[in-house]
């Protein structure tokens, strides 16, 4: 993956990756920012330290007003779930 926007939970909590998915999926959609509403890669599994990753493939580099858009709409709502601790990070971007 080139470009991609990734939701890291510490390992301690429990997390429906579904729900995370549907959450990336969504805002990514909603933002215009994937190749095709129905294929849209997602990625899931552990980082080096054993957290929760849950990825989803951008089909380009984004801004960073973009980027920074995409953040709030998914700490939003993945607040929104329930969690309190997790990390956003988006590829690329204007740095």
């Amino acid at each position: 993956m080139d470009h991609f926007i990734s939701v890291v939970i510490p390992k301690q909590n429990k997390i429906n990756e579904g729900s995370i998915a549907a959450i990336l999926t969504e805002s990514c959609q909603t933002m215009s920012l994937t190749e095709s509403k129905d294929l849209v890669l997602i990625e899931s599994g552990l980082t080096e330290d054993d957290n929760n990753i849950v990825q989803i493939e951008l089909s380009r580099e984004l801004t960073e007003d973009e980027a920074d858009r995409a953040v709030n709409e998914i700490a939003t709502k993945v607040f929104g779930l329930g969690f309190d601790e997790f990390d956003v990070y988006v590829s690329g971007g204007d740095e």
